[in-house]
């Protein structure tokens, strides 16, 4: 990247530091831009980034010696593609901060990006399921290579290069463009508004929102945002245009209860939730992992309690991983084991609350239970067990009561074995169990556990200090919660 003047002097070194990570002074994530900055480079429109070091101490990679089987198998052994040095290790956790920026502030699949140091380059592509590093080239002495990846991917399509297709930006007349910010509380009428296909419902309507929020700039994994967003059906779209305009917004609002309830629960404009993630695949043979809204589907043949009616969602067309598939490869310097995931999208009628809003303990309590009688009816009449118990998997509906989401680690109680190779679940809700014995099957009594950790976390986070209880006891206990120790093995 190029060095400009600015406010921060790790950004002048081209480096970034966890403190300013914190602070959010790098990057301004709704617009793109570097916050203090006058720099051009909006990492929102970036198609391609290039890393420039002037020389070749710390490299991020180190090839093998040679191109033999034995030299490949020595580099796996002691790991020495991937330095231990701290410069190499800052230099891939830069590479890693700006792809993470890169595709947490556009609608990517996947991205390319190049490193050269000195006078070598490599090629890089990017998706949740890791990284594929090329071997070096010295471009001096082979800018043939180099100038044919450029020509090259400058003739990719939009596709080709990893935007998701599937979002666009959205083509409103003015009024209705208004009623959607003003449906969705947007103040901001400088942040644009995109169309989102939705899986599942075909071509029944498309949703409107803003880009989902950005907080979660790790690429790797399942890389889940969540938003509300305006629902409009295809009937109230002007085919010719793609419009969505004044006399289809009246016919809309002119629509009896029981024009719509004939319809079905998708037949009238209106706010819902929408979920944009990845969700885990497994890579072990014969295991087939449900998708949300298929579990959403057996709860509700069930009347499982306490959860949003009216889901829908599907796989997004392109979005699987391709990392997964190269773990096999002959020139692999490296010897993981990486998870496959696919692009995701699931939508419900109900968007209420974060749990974290309560007005009262009372509430706070009430949802907690709701959550937990869903739990209890889903698990001893669906077979299904949540496995993702947290705080951020409650929500509250406008009437104070709970509901709990995110069924997308859900298990089928008949389902022997383990799907992936490392553990599930949010840290701070875990039962201890689980995170002394990372090894250990999930069972009942670790969900349950989960459920006695939510309670306890949102009291001494959120519930108001009293006399016998000051900010300093709280930060003390909250210290159970957070700290953690890495283990050998």
């Amino acid at each position: 990247m190029d060095a400009s003047p600015s406010s921060c002097q790790h950004e002048r070194e081209g480096r970034y530091c966890e403190q300013c990570e914190a602070e959010d002074r790098h990057f301004d994530l709704q617009s793109g831009r570097r916050r203090g900055t006058h720099r051009q480079d909006r990492f929102s429109r970036l198609e391609l980034w290039i890393e420039f070091k002037a020389n070749k101490d710390g490299a991020p990679f180190h090839d093998p010696r040679d191109d033999t089987v034995e030299s490949r198998l020595s580099t796996i052994k002691d790991g020495s593609f991937t330095p231990a040095i701290a410069e190499a290790i800052m230099a891939r956790g830069q590479l890693a901060r700006y792809a993470g920026a890169q595709h947490s502030l556009q609608f990517r699949h996947f991205s390319f990006s190049i490193v050269v140091h000195g006078d070598h380059a490599r090629f890089l592509r990017w998706d949740p399921s890791g990284t594929v590093v090329t071997a070096a080239f010295n471009y001096r002495t082979n800018p043939r290579l180099m100038a044919k990846f450029l020509w090259r991917f400058d003739h990719l399509s939009p596709k080709q290069r990893g935007n998701n297709v599937s979002i666009q930006p959205a083509k409103l007349a003015a009024k209705v463009d208004a009623r959607v910010r003003e449906q969705l509380g947007m103040k901001d009428k400088k942040i644009p508004l995109y169309k989102y296909e939705v899986p599942g419902l075909d071509r029944m309507g498309y949703a409107y929102g803003p880009r989902p929020p950005s907080q979660n700039r790790s690429l790797v994994s399942r890389c889940t945002r969540s938003l509300a967003v305006y629902w409009i059906p295809a009937e109230n779209v002007d085919g010719a245009t793609g419009s969505y305009g004044e006399r289809d917004e009246r016919d809309a609002d002119a629509q009896t209860g029981q024009d719509k309830e004939k319809k079905g629960p998708w037949s009238e404009p209106r706010v819902i939730y929408m979920k944009d993630t990845w969700r885990f695949l497994s890579d072990l043979p014969d295991v087939d992992v449900m998708a949300e809204h298929e579990i959403y589907a057996i709860l509700h043949d069930h009347g499982t309690p306490n959860i949003p009616e009216h889901v829908a969602g599907g796989d997004v067309g392109g979005g699987r991983t391709q990392a997964q598939d190269l773990v096999d490869a002959p020139w692999l310097c490296v010897k993981p084991r990486i998870s496959p995931y696919q692009h995701y999208r699931l939508v419900h009628r109900i968007v209420g609350r974060t749990l974290f809003k309560f007005e009262c303990t009372n509430q706070l309590v009430t949802a907690v239970f709701d959550a937990l009688k869903a739990h209890s009816h889903a698990f001893n009449s669906a077979k299904i067990m949540h496995r993702d118990i947290s705080a951020g998997n409650i929500i509250l509906t406008d009437e104070g009561r709970g509901l709990l989401i995110d069924w997308e680690l859900a298990k089928l109680m008949d389902e022997v074995g383990s799907r992936r190779p490392d553990r599930t679940g949010t840290w701070q809700f875990m039962s201890a169990n689980l995170l002394q014995y990372p090894g250990k099957m999930h069972t009942l009594k670790d969900d349950l556990e989960s459920f006695l950790h939510v309670l306890a976390w949102m009291m001494l986070r959120y519930v108001p200090a009293g006399v016998f209880y000051d900010a300093a006891d709280r930060g003390d206990d909250m210290v159970m919660f957070d700290e953690h120790s890495v283990r050998e093995g």
